[in-house]
């Protein structure tokens, strides 16, 4: 009797153990529906993006990718009689609505293809003053806007339920409209001698590839 309980109390406890496997399987099948998510990118840009799901294969994402730069230095020579200061600003935005569709899915792993509109507007300045015995100054601002489409192939693996990694690489394609501006002057003795202006203006096609972009997307 002693045997029998104990290979009962084996099979019961087997049983136990089965159903806890079989409840954590479905929970994971149903948080496979992942719903929406953030998703944050950090290698090769820095950007945040929302996406949610359209259908059982398919989703909507959107994306805002910002960089910029920021420099700010003053060299001078050894007797002093030459300084020069210098500062650079770089603002780089980034917007794509993207539409994905999973050509592979499980509870782990989903590979995806995407395409949609993104603008792409940029900000350049740059201003240098030179001191010496006269005054040189040099400011320079270009801008454009791009207006293209994107493509995607995406790899998402997942840690746990709500949270995975992302690699990505992205191929653009946009018609640009840039402009920059330049004005070099000269003084001496605090009267203007010398003064240019120069002005461009340009449109095109530009193409652009990303190779990997690497993030971290969290699920609710």
């Amino acid at each position: 009797m002693k045997n029998r309980s104990e290979i009962f109390l084996v099979i019961l406890i087997l049983l136990i153990c089965a159903n806890t496997f079989a409840q954590e399987v479905e929970k994971d099948t149903v948080s496979f529906e992942r719903n929406r998510s953030f998703d944050f990118y950090f290698l090769n840009s820095f950007a945040i993006g929302y996406k949610f799901n359209l259908s059982e294969n398919s989703s909507l994402k959107f994306i805002a990718d910002l960089n910029g730069s920021y420099l700010n230095r003053s060299s001078a020579s050894e007797d002093r009689n030459r300084e020069l200061k210098e500062r650079t600003d770089n603002i780089n935005l980034n917007l794509y609505c993207l539409y994905y569709y999973r050509i592979f899915r499980n509870n782990y792993v989903e590979i995806s293809l995407g395409a949609g509109p993104y603008i792409n507007p940029n900000l350049f300045l740059r201003k240098t003053i030179e001191t010496n015995v006269r005054i040189y100054r040099n400011y320079s601002s270009s801008c454009y806007l791009g207006l293209g489409v994107a493509a995607v192939f995406g790899v998402e693996g997942f840690i746990t339920s709500h949270v995975s990694l992302i690699a990505e690489t992205y191929l653009t394609g946009s018609y640009r409209f840039e402009k920059q501006y330049s004005e070099v002057t000269q003084n001496a003795q605090g009267v203007e001698i010398y003064r240019s202006v120069y002005t461009w203006a340009a449109n095109g096609w530009v193409g652009e590839i990303n190779f990997v972009r690497l993030g971290i997307g969290i699920y609710f």
